[in-house]
């Protein structure tokens, strides 16, 4: 089904009043959140006889919904057992990704509530980011319905962004999720549950997780590409002018040049998810500056070839976006990609702003045979 406007609109203020709901299942709780003591893992887990069900087998992948008795979550997912252990498995960066042991956060002092019945999480870090929000948050509905496990609410942690809240309306929409089952908590607060339900984080390439489950990309696909034929343009330029950093400072310059050979220049931000996702599907080529649009790459055909424009660090490549955009070991799309690097930089300005050199980056999509595509 495709939402207009004013549909997303009508679900999302639905969605929103619902929410209001939530302030009278909660009771303050007092005494009871102790201070994390280390970490643990699914593994262990399994040792210690603790409720847990796994799905969605392939090959180099498999997903879990674990079930804590008295487990404890915190602001953007952070999973602490009732002996004060933290969830290695959900974390997606670092080791100790919510600053609980190094002495930067007490949860002690948080605001703590207690929810009476089974809450699921799905709120991971860096959500607020649309790589992680759609290969990281979203999928872990899926999960969650696919197992089977029976929920009272869900979980999520502050949602900024309009983007969030439909992309969300639109997946509980296609799972089946009634809108008031959602549990929306603004703030950080330290939530313990009377039994905290987590599905699995299916896909963390920062910690070695790197293989694309092929039922994330179809449940991806079949969700936001939908009338694939009805938007595109076949060659796309993605603008981040209107971002905060990692901005191409000579745009204008860089622009004319583009669609002198025929591109589109577009601005993610401005675009519904199906808009972004049938751009990216009908595009043959597609350029920008690093940044998570090209999370969008997951919507693309075979054989579409990628320029991202980018700081080079004197250590190596830093983006992610390479082995997404062509890495048959993991899954991953099969596009050809290639890196055009502005400068050579340390990682502290690895965010700064860019200036192309417009004959050299002419001359780099000459030797590529780019625009006798």
């Amino acid at each position: 089904m495709i939402y207009s406007l004013m549909s997303i609109r009508s679900i999302v203020c639905e969605l929103l009043s619902s929410l209001l709901f939530f302030c009278l299942l909660y009771h303050p709780l007092y005494g009871n959140l102790q201070k994390p003591i280390g970490f643990t893992t699914i593994q262990q887990c399994i040792e210690k006889q603790i409720p847990i069900q796994f799905l969605l087998h392939e090959n180099h992948a498999k997903q879990f919904v674990l079930s804590l008795h008295d487990g404890v979550v915190i602001g953007e997912g952070g999973i602490i057992t009732k002996e004060g252990e933290i969830l290695e498995d959900t974390e997606t960066y670092k080791h100790d990704q919510h600053k609980l042991l190094s002495g930067q956060r007490d949860i002690t002092t948080d605001p703590s509530l207690f929810f009476d019945g089974k809450l699921a999480v799905v709120s991971s870090p860096g959500q607020e980011n649309w790589y992680h929000w759609l290969l990281q948050v979203l999928p872990r509905l899926k999960i969650l319905i696919d197992s089977g496990i029976s929920y009272d609410k869900i979980y999520i942690n502050n949602l900024k962004y309009k983007w969030q809240r439909e992309s969300l309306s639109i997946v509980m929409e296609k799972l089946g999720i009634p809108q008031d089952r959602l549990l929306l908590i603004e703030g950080d607060h330290a939530i313990i549950a009377k039994t905290l339900i987590v599905p699995s984080v299916p896909f963390i390439p920062s910690k070695e997780r790197r293989f694309l489950p092929s039922w994330l990309k179809e449940f991806i696909r079949s969700t936001f590409l939908i009338h694939k034929e009805c938007l595109g343009a076949k060659r796309i330029y993605i603008s981040r002018s209107k971002a905060s950093i990692r901005r191409i400072t000579n745009e204008t310059e860089l622009v004319q040049f583009l669609k002198g050979k025929g591109f589109v220049v577009l601005h993610l931000e401005d675009l519904s998810i199906y808009e972004q996702a049938q751009y990216f599907y009908n595009a043959e080529i597609i350029i920008g500056p690093h940044g998570s649009g090209f999370t969008n790459l997951i919507f693309t055909q075979p054989n579409t070839s990628i320029i991202e424009i980018d700081h080079a660090l004197e250590t190596g490549q830093r983006s992610f976006f390479k082995n997404m955009a062509k890495n048959p070991a993991y899954n991953y799309m099969d596009c050809n990609y290639n890196a055009f690097y502005v400068d050579i930089v340390d990682e502290t300005d690895l965010e700064k702003d860019m200036c192309v050199d417009i004959p050299s980056f002419e001359q780099f999509c000459k030797n590529l045979n780019l625009f006798t595509l």
